[in-house]
C-alpha cells in the first residue's frame, strides 16, 4: 500500500510494492532462462539448421515477453492493468519499431555504413540515431494508446506502460534479427543477444513511462519530458557500447575467439537493475507525495511538441556527423595519378610498383566492394582512342583468364574525362569467394572501368562489387574518379 497526502493527513491508496519485487524477479527470471538454454543446449549439443532453427529462434525470441507479462501479473494482484491495454502498447511499440524506428535507422541514416568506422562514431551514432530514434518510438507509442485515457492514475501505472513498450520494441528487433539470420544454429549466443535487447529496452522504456506517468498528472514544464527522453538515449546508446566493450575478450590459443557475449549481458543486466531501481523508487516516492487526479493533465501537449524538438534535433545533429564521416578521404598516388578515396576503405598499394593499386570495402553481401588504379604503359604516338583500346585489351586479357564467366560490354570512347581523353566500358564475372554464412555460393560481380589517356600512359579506374551493392558503389566510384589529378 502507498500513501498520498489530504490537508496533511495521510490517504491510503493502494500500492505497487510488489512491482518491486516483479522488476527484480523479471531479471532474475531472464538470466535463469539465458542460463537454461546454455545447460540444455551443452547437455543436448543442440545445433538447429534450416527450418528447425528458424522456428527454435523465434520461440526463444518471444519467451521475453511472455515472462515480463507473466511476471507482472502474478506478482501485481492488487490492482493490475487491464491486460488489453498492456498488450495494446507493446504491439504499438513492435509496429513502430518494424515501420518507423529500424527503417529510418538502417535504411534513412545508413547506420551500418558508418557506425564502426571509430569508437567516438560508435558512440555518438549509438546515441543520437540510434538511441533518440528508438526511445521515441515508446514515447509515441505510449502517448498513442493509453495516454489520453484513464489508464494512467499513478506514476507507477507510466511505469507498466513503459516497460510493455519497451518489450514491445524489444521483441520486434528479436524477430527481426532472427528472421535476417535465418535463426540461430548457435543458441547460446543467440539467447544471451535476446535477452539483453530484452534488458536494455524493457528497462529504459520503464524510465520513459515513468516520466510520461508524471506528465499525465502533473503539470510539469514542458521540457521536463524532453530532457528525460534525451537522457535515455544516452544511457540507450551507452549501454549498447558497454555492452559491447565488455563482451571482446583477446583472442588467445587456448581457444578464446575475441568474444564472451555473458560478460556483455551480466553489464547490461547491472545497468537494467540500477536503472530499475532508479525508476521505481521515484514512482512510489511521487506516488506518495501527491493526490491522484486523473483529468490533470490530459489535454497538455507541450511535452509532445518539446520531445518533437529534441528528436529533430538530434537526428539533424546525426545526420551532420555522419555526413562528416562519410565524406572524410585520404589520398593515394599511382605513377603522376592522385586519387582520393573513403577514409575508412583499406589501401592495398602492394602492386603499385607492377602499375596497380586499390581500396575495398566489405560489404554485407560478403564481396567487398573494390576500386582499382591501373596503370598502363602505351605508345606515346598512338591517338588516344587507339591507345585506350590498346589498354583496355591487355585489362581484359589478364581478366579473362583469372576470372570466372568474365564478359565485357562494348567500351564508351570518345569521351572527355577529367580534362583528358577517355573511355567507359562495364563487365560482369561470377567469384566463388561468398560471404561466410552463403558458404561457397558464387556471386555475381558487376564492374565499371573508366579508361583515362596522360601521354604514354592509360590509367583504368575499376569498380568491383556484387550486384546487390551496385547502387551504393556507384556514387563512391564516381566519387573516386572525378577526384583523379595527373602530374605533367
Amino acid at each position: 500500500m502507498s500513501t498520498e497526502t489530504l490537508g496533511g493527513s495521510p490517504l491510503i491508496l493502494p500500492g505497487r510494492q510488489s512491482i518491486w519485487r516483479t522488476a527484480g524477479i523479471e531479471i532474475i527470471g531472464l538470466l535463469l532462462y539465458v542460463a537454461a538454454v546454455e545447460i540444455l543446449v551443452a547437455a543436448v549439443d543442440i545445433t538447429p539448421t534450416g527450418t528447425s532453427a528458424l522456428v527454435v529462434s523465434l520461440i526463444l525470441a518471444g519467451v521475453p515477453a511472455v515472462l515480463w507479462m507473466a511476471f507482472f501479473y502474478a506478482q501485481d494482484r492488487v490492482e493490475p492493468e487491464p491486460l488489453r491495454n498492456v498488450v495494446l502498447v507493446a504491439a504499438a511499440s513492435g509496429l513502430l519499431a518494424g515501420a518507423v524506428g529500424q527503417p529510418l535507422i538502417t535504411k534513412a541514416f545508413g547506420i551500418n555504413e558508418w557506425i564502426t568506422r571509430s569508437t567516438s562514431a560508435q558512440i555518438i551514432g549509438s546515441i543520437l540515431v540510434v538511441g533518440f530514434i528508438q526511445e521515441a518510438c515508446k514515447y509515441a507509442a505510449i502517448r498513442a494508446t493509453v495516454y489520453e485515457s484513464d489508464a494512467i492514475t499513478q506514476r507507477v501505472d507510466g511505469v507498466v506502460y513503459g516497460a510493455a513498450a519497451g518489450v514491445g520494441y524489444a521483441t520486434a528487433l528479436n524477430v527481426s534479427m532472427v528472421l535476417q539470420n535465418g535463426g540461430f544454429t548457435d543458441l547460446r549466443a543467440g539467447v544471451v543477444r535476446i535477452v539483453a535487447t530484452a534488458l536494455t529496452h524493457g528497462s529504459l522504456g520503464a524510465f520513459i513511462g515513468y516520466l510520461v506517468g508524471r506528465n499525465r498528472l502533473e503539470k510539469r514544464a514542458w521540457w521536463i519530458m524532453a530532457l528525460g527522453l534525451a537522457s535515455a538515449a544516452v544511457i540507450n546508446g551507452l549501454s549498447v557500447w558497454l555492452r559491447q566493450r565488455a563482451s571482446i575478450t583477446s583472442v588467445s590459443l587456448g581457444g578464446s575467439n575475441g568474444s564472451s557475449p555473458n560478460r556483455g549481458l551480466l553489464v547490461q543486466a547491472v545497468i537494467a537493475v540500477a536503472l530499475l531501481a532508479v525508476v521505481l523508487m521515484l514512482a512510489r516516492r511521487s506516488d506518495s507525495q501527491t493526490i491522484v487526479i486523473p483529468e490533470r493533465e490530459m489535454a497538455n501537449n507541450g511535452p509532445l511538441f518539446g520531445v518533437a524538438a529534441v528528436v529533430v534535433v538530434a537526428l539533424l545533429a546525426g545526420l551532420v556527423y555522419r555526413q562528416s564521416l562519410l565524406g572524410a578521404t585520404r589520398t593515394t598516388s599511382l605513377g603522376t595519378a592522385t586519387v582520393a578515396y573513403p577514409s575508412w576503405w583499406r589501401l592495398d598499394s602492394s602492386g603499385s610498383a607492377r602499375g596497380t593499386l586499390s581500396v575495398r570495402n566489405n560489404q554485407a553481401s560478403g564481396f567487398p566492394t573494390i576500386m582499382t588504379v591501373t596503370s598502363v604503359k602505351v605508345a606515346a604516338d598512338l591517338k588516344d582512342r587507339q591507345a585506350i583500346s590498346a589498354a583496355a585489351d591487355i585489362v581484359n586479357v589478364e581478366r579473362g583468364t583469372s576470372l570466372t564467366s568474365y564478359k565485357v560490354f562494348d567500351i564508351a570512347s570518345g569521351l572527355t574525362v577529367n580534362g583528358h581523353s577517355g573511355a567507359r566500358s562495364e563487365f560482369v564475372y561470377t567469384s566463388a569467394g561468398g560471404s561466410l554464412l552463403q558458404q561457397n555460393l558464387p556471386v555475381v560481380v558487376t564492374g565499371r572501368d573508366t579508361f583515362i589517356r596522360t601521354g604514354d600512359t592509360v590509367y583504368v579506374m575499376s569498380l568491383e562489387s556484387a550486384a546487390a551493392d551496385q547502387n551504393r558503389a556507384a556514387p563512391r566510384y564516381r566519387s573516386f574518379v572525378s577526384s583523379a589529378r595527373f602530374g605533367s
